[in-house]
């Protein structure tokens, strides 16, 4: 039973990050253009020390609404050690203003999830708002930063979250993150992107977050835009 529990806690939270921009974890300031959407998934495999791995999929369908608005549905499945935890999200983001022409692009990101645990049923559980924070800080390289705040019901708990992301304009992309909260340790990631078209691309990425013992993700993705 105690590993039974200790697995479902590690399942419900298997994402270390969100990766909404892939290869990126922390979110940009920027959103779709009206009536363009995009289709991403991806599948990864979460380790740590003691425990069954954990492996997952997830994908995300997301359009542009109006001229600074995007708003996405996505779903999740994470598995390990025979339990199964499935997730509904709704979300998206505004633009407050755009990271154009050297100014400092501002935004706020906003979900609620839906998580189905073995033996307790489905019910809503995280409501999450993020701010945004996106600037060029030397020609070809961007620099985000999130600051939010996490509710969730199941744990009865407010949760602070930030990152600081660094991300190229270049094909392939090159990411690289520090992120976490103020319940846990920090945590790492690298990942390189690569556009095969104007419409699709894949990505790869690894994340580390430094608890004891540590908890290892890896990553692989693909996004249509259309």
């Amino acid at each position: 039973m105690i590993l039974r529990t200790a697995l479902v806690a590690l399942l419900a939270t298997a994402a270390l990050p969100a990766w909404s921009a892939r290869p990126l974890v922390s979110d940009d300031a920027a959103a779709l253009d009206s009536n363009t959407c995009e289709i991403e998934g991806a599948g990864h495999r979460i380790t740590r020390s003691g425990d069954p791995d954990v492996t997952g999929l997830e994908a995300t369908f997301a359009c542009g609404v109006g001229s600074s608005t995007q708003l996405a549905l996505g779903a999740g499945q994470e598995r390990g050690g025979g339990i199964t935890v499935r997730t509904l999200v709704a979300g998206g983001k505004t633009i407050f203003r755009p990271a154009d022409n050297g100014a400092t692009g501002l935004g706020i990101a906003y979900a609620i999830d839906n998580v189905h645990v073995p033996g307790e049923g489905s019910k809503f559980d995280n409501v999450s708002i993020t701010g945004l924070v996106t600037r060029e800080i030397v020609p070809g390289w961007l620099l985000h930063g999130n600051l939010g705040w996490n509710r969730s019901r199941a744990a009865h708990q407010n949760t602070t979250t930030w990152s600081v992301g660094l991300e190229s304009t270049s094909n392939p992309v090159f990411a690289a993150d520090v992120f976490g909260d103020d319940r846990g340790r920090p945590a790492v990631s690298t990942g390189v992107g690569f556009s095969f078209t104007r419409d699709f691309s894949m990505n790869v990425g690894v994340a580390q977050q430094f608890e004891s013992p540590a908890i290892r993700q890896w990553t692989l993705g693909a996004k249509m835009v259309f």
